[in-house]
């Protein structure tokens, strides 16, 4: 595909793009060689990493895994990387509707993720750096009230915190 641009000088040119991008929620599917979803389940998992089982390589690429009696229903879509969990992930309910996404890097969950009820009502959302809990996160009941709110440093809770209606105090947030 061609799509008209500037050269560096400032002059109209040309700039060809070999990929096509798709954006589903939080995930970004590129038709660049990317290789469909394989099954988490063809994969071997040592110390951590998912390898091939031909060659005992960590995979890179996109994954899925099923529900183990439902065979046809995804459980969970992401990304691998060098063998470890790195990029969008999404969960579901066996019903196909979201359960929560987020995000990996590494093997440790990074980014802000969100969880939701079955009705698609948000239950939770935050965010992690690390693998650690870090900044805002909010709970909520089924009936949409604030359950849990407050703001996590390093993963420990800070300053004021609401928690089923109580008011919580913990030291000043850095």
């Amino acid at each position: 595909m061609r799509a008209q641009g500037r050269t560096p000088d400032g002059a109209p040119g040309r700039r060809v793009f070999a990929c096509a991008f798709v954006v589903v929620g939080l995930s970004v599917l590129a038709a660049c060689g990317e290789s469909e979803p394989r099954s988490l389940d063809t994969l071997v998992e040592r110390d951590g990493r998912y390898l091939d089982p031909q060659d005992f390589r960590p995979y890179s690429g996109p994954v899925v895994s099923t529900y183990r009696d439902a065979p046809d229903a995804v459980e969970m879509s992401a990304h691998l990387e060098d063998g470890r969990l790195d990029g969008p992930y999404e969960r579901f309910y066996r019903d196909g509707s979201l359960f929560g996404r987020g995000g990996y890097r590494a093997g440790a969950w990074h980014g802000p993720f969100e969880s939701f009820y079955q009705d698609g009502s948000l239950w939770m959302r935050g965010r992690y750096e690390d693998g650690v809990l870090d900044g805002p996160y909010v709970a909520y009941a089924e009936d949409g009230s604030v359950q849990e709110e407050g703001t996590y440093a390093a993963g420990e809770p800070c300053g004021t915190w609401v928690r089923d209606g109580e008011v919580e105090t913990y030291p000043d947030c850095p």
